[in-house]
């Protein structure tokens, strides 16, 4: 456990969690980059993070977010992000193929996000705002819970896509289309 602040020296100040360690930090965290190479980064504040943070989270490594939401700019990696009630904002898009967990919200605000694999979740809701575009690859899947979509989403981009939206069984999947464009 980390109670100290973290303040950015320059624009390009980071933190990399390495190890198979659960690190957690419970006080501001003002910093460009953040990267979970391995293990668990537990954040226990809400808004602890920079709301312009680069957060990419590594395939086998975890995001927890404990208590709290939280707000960055992008959202980038393969690894897991467990929200538990809370929600994840992201301002500025990124490019996530990982598992979601929780029932918290993820929100898209602004800027693109792609999905080129699968970003599956069971139990929280994930949105796409008014002035954000979400991109799913030729073989990508997006599972939520309830899928609210007031921008763009785009399925597939050729013929041949096989980028699909689904739920598991016993999920109840209510997808709200406010948009001009799917697809």
């Amino acid at each position: 456990v980390y109670e100290g602040q973290m303040k950015r020296g320059n624009s390009d100040s980071a933190l990399v969690k390495e190890g198979a360690g659960k690190l957690t930090l419970s006080n501001t965290i003002d910093l460009k980059h953040i990267t979970i190479s391995a293990g668990e980064l537990a954040l226990n504040k809400a808004l602890i993070l920079s709301r312009d943070a680069i957060v990419d989270i590594a395939q086998g490594a975890k995001l927890s977010l404990l208590v709290g939401n939280q707000e960055i700019d992008e959202l980038k990696g393969s690894g897991s992000l467990s929200l538990g009630a809370n929600n994840l904002s992201i301002n500025q898009g990124g490019s996530f193929n990982g598992v979601i967990e929780g029932t918290g919200q993820v929100a898209v605000n602004q800027g693109a996000f792609s999905i080129s694999n699968s970003l599956k979740t069971t139990d929280a809701n994930f949105v796409v705002s008014s002035s954000s575009q979400t991109n799913l690859g030729n073989s990508a899947e997006l599972e939520a819970k309830q899928l609210d979509v007031r921008g763009q989403l785009t399925l597939g981009s050729n013929s041949s896509s096989q980028a699909g939206l689904s739920a598991k069984e016993g999920v109840n999947v209510f997808v709200i289309v406010t948009g001009k464009q799917i697809g």
